[in-house]
Order: C-alpha cells, then sequence, then structure tokens
C-alpha cells in the first residue's frame, strides 16, 4: 500500500500472481469484520469521556449515520462474547 499526498490510500500492485491476491483478499475480509465494531467502540468511548467534543477523533469526511450505526450496534452487543464475527454486520444491525 502506499499513501499519497492527499492522504488517499491505494495499492500498488504489480504482476500479484493469484495466490498473492488471495492472501490480500482474505486479510482485507478478515481485517472488515472487526472494523465496524472497532469505530463503534471507539466513539462509545470517546462520547462519555468528552460528551462535548468526541465527534473531534473522526476525520471530517466520514459519515455520521456510519458512526450513529457502529454506536447502535456496539451499545447493542457491548460483550465481546455476544459479538458474532462469523455473522454478517447486517444481522448484528
Amino acid at each position: 500500500m502506499a499513501e499519497s499526498q492527499q492522504g488517499e490510500i491505494f495499492w500498488q500492485l504489480f504482476n500479484e500472481d493469484i495466490e498473492a491476491l488471495t492472501r490480500y483478499g482474505e486479510f482485507l475480509a478478515f481485517q472488515q469484520r472487526g472494523v465496524n465494531w472497532w469505530l463503534g467502540d471507539v466513539a462509545r468511548y470517546a462520547e462519555a469521556r468528552f460528551p462535548d467534543k468526541w465527534h473531534q477523533i473522526f476525520p471530517e469526511w466520514i459519515s455520521p449515520g456510519l458512526i450513529d450505526r457502529c454506536i447502535a450496534v456496539a451499545k447493542a452487543y457491548p460483550s465481546q462474547e455476544d459479538r458474532n464475527i462469523h455473522a454478517s454486520w447486517t444481522i448484528h444491525m
């Protein structure tokens, strides 16, 4: 991965074989399972700790609706044991 001067992240893929692309795909899919939980957890913590300015922890381009959904689901499933990473995010919502 590389980062441009604008901060955008993109993949630079050169002559990757199917096995390498499969590893990338599996890694990204695995990480995606946790991202919404992590967003919800960090937002909940920031909201409790800094109620007047917790929104500042996120970049201005992120969807407030996404963060609100992540918070709601993280509140509904606060215990790690209740979070089924094998279920889709939509099922939890």
